[in-house]
């Protein structure tokens, strides 16, 4: 008789896809499946090239810092000099091969989709709760909508 053992792709926190507080007030965490996730490095000397390639073919201005760029095909996260994370809506792993071919020769392109787990967090004490995990000033006059940290929470890396 054979023992053979069948493994099953699961999320790390699929158990926990939402969280909510009475009367919307507090935070919800919604589990995001399915997203295509790529880290991009710009090859040196290629970074003019690399701005180029991206606003040809995803429509939008790589961010030259922390901060996040999208359009519709995709988004880009400034996560440190010459670095980003590029995120899109649907592909999975295809869209990191897919990106990979767009800039080939630009930049260096790593599929992520299998190995970050995204979560979308929103309600009126997001900032509250996020306060009390990262070493960031999360105050809207320092942390603005659109803005990128990557940094630690409780000893777990994160990207917000």
């Amino acid at each position: 008789m054979s023992d053979t053992l069948t493994l099953a792709a699961r999320l790390p926190v699929s158990s926990a896809t939402t969280v909510t507080a009475a009367d919307g007030i507090g935070v919800r965490a919604l589990v995001r499946d399915g997203l295509g996730l790529a880290t991009v490095l710009a090859r040196k000397g290629a970074a003019e090239m690399l701005g180029r390639r991206v606003r040809e073919r995803y429509a939008l201005e790589l961010p030259a810092g922390p901060r996040r760029s999208d359009s519709p095909q995709a988004a880009f996260a400034g996560t440190g000099p010459g670095a980003w994370l590029a995120i899109s809506q649907s592909g999975g792993n295809e869209f990191a091969a897919r990106l990979a071919g767009d800039l080939e020769g630009v930049a260096s392109v790593s599929d992520q989709s299998d190995g970050y787990v995204v979560i979308r967090l929103s309600g009126a004490r997001v900032r509250d709760a996020l306060a009390k995990l990262i070493p960031l000033d999360l105050h809207p006059r320092a942390f603005r909508s659109g803005d990128v940290a990557t940094t630690v929470a409780s000893h777990i890396s994160v990207t917000l």
